[in-house]
């Protein structure tokens, strides 16, 4: 059977033991756990034991080496309250992660085979890992994940150096991640769960102005005329973000077979709701695409995209896009800058804000689907063809012919 030693248990007086077989168990001297050796001694596993109304109750509550003794420390006054409030059926296990350094590579792998997240998101999730949690806060037990440690080793040393907005991304990160490995049952408790970004930062975060306004689209178009001339692949992305208001990532992306005389058909693997968005055409566009496929067939390219990337048979790059855009407005504009002045335009022309947000693909709640699938159809159609009139009025005839 072997013995039991009693002592104050330690992960050092663990293994010093373990050469010894013919302890099979440590007993605590101060708290109400014990420990017993696996038949290779190389680990074990950790019980609490309760005493009520003079019957002790055991529970597992995990496995050494993966649980440390520090880690069942901080988790013992939650097992005890659960096991005190049901002892028959109360569990005491403690998840198998107590660092955030092993949560974060644990993320990292799952995310890497995770379907749903765009690869968009799964860069910006991996940057905030790799530059922000796993140096500043990785090292941490995530008992430690305390108000005053999130405070003085994350968010305050990240508000010195980054954007409110940038700090607030690393901030939802955490949170993301946490929560995930929480319902997956690899940590005990959320350490985030209740904590909000506005209990450390007050400051509200306001939506940046667009830098273009309806009367500089005139300057725009004609600009866009220009570039055209020299290399239309160049321009012709931001033209049709400029005529639909759609994000950039949607737009890029977009293959030859996305588009018929009376749709622009946007998958849902490609939309960052992910929900397909169909957009209405007008003659305006279907002129414009005839025109740019035409300059395709002529400098010799005639696959898939729109926008292929120069040396794969893949899309542009977020990156190659963004380099485009910053040749093409010199700083003054963003990819961005084209959505929002389509949006803030559509308003101003009467179109109601329920359309708008149909046409910008953002998430409607609590509106009648038959309406969407019927009315908002022919709505979409109709403020389409209201922009594309008055963006002629302005030259986008020079564009589509």
């Amino acid at each position: 059977m072997g013995k039991t030693l009693s002592l104050e248990i330690s992960d050092a007086a663990i293994r010093r033991y373990a050469a010894d077989p013919e302890i099979r168990e440590l007993n605590d001297t101060r708290l109400p756990y014990r420990f017993r050796y696996d038949t290779k001694r190389l680990g074990g596993s950790w019980h609490v034991v309760i005493s009520i109304k003079g019957k002790k109750h055991w529970r597992k509550a995990g496995s050494f080496p993966a649980l440390t003794t520090k880690a069942l420390k901080g988790a013992l006054p939650g097992i005890m309250a659960r096991l005190y409030s049901d002892p028959k059926s109360a569990s005491a296990t403690v998840g198998a992660y107590q660092v955030l350094n092993d949560v974060l590579v644990w993320f990292e792998a799952r995310m890497a085979l995770d379907r749903n997240l765009s690869t968009k998101r799964k860069d910006t999730l991996r940057s905030a890992i790799k530059c922000h949690l796993r140096p500043m806060l990785g090292g941490l037990d995530l008992i430690e994940l305390t108000r005053g440690n999130l405070d003085s080793q994350l968010l305050w040393p990240l508000q010195s150096r980054y954007s409110l907005p940038h700090v607030r991304l690393v901030w939802q990160a955490l949170k993301v991640i946490t929560k995930k490995a929480t319902k997956a049952g690899m940590i005990e408790a959320d350490p985030m769960a209740g904590l909000m970004f506005s209990d450390f930062i007050p400051t509200s975060i306001k939506a940046k102005d667009s830098r273009l306004r309806a009367t500089l689209i005139p300057g725009l178009i004609q600009a866009f005329a220009t570039a055209w001339e020299r290399d239309p692949s160049q321009v012709m992305l931001a033209v049709l973000m400029l005529a639909f208001g759609t994000r950039l990532g949607e737009t890029r992306q977009a293959k030859w077979t996305h588009f018929d005389d009376l749709i622009w058909h946007i998958p849902q693997g490609t939309a960052k709701t992910r929900v397909s968005h169909n957009l209405p055409m007008t003659a305006q566009v279907n002129a414009l695409l005839k025109r740019y496929r035409q300059a395709q067939h002529d400098r010799g390219y005639d696959g898939a995209y729109l926008f292929p990337g120069k040396r794969t048979k893949r899309p542009i790059t977020e990156r190659q896009a963004s380099e485009q855009f910053a040749r093409l407005g010199g700083g003054d504009w963003t990819s961005h800058d084209l959505r929002k002045v389509a949006a803030s335009t559509w308003l101003d022309l009467g179109v109601d804000t329920l359309i708008i947000d149909l046409l910008l693909n953002h998430k409607v709640k609590g509106v009648n689907q038959a309406y969407i699938h019927t009315h908002a159809e022919e709505r979409k159609r109709d403020a389409m063809e209201r922009w594309h009139a008055w963006m002629d009025d302005r030259g986008f005839a020079l564009l589509h012919g």
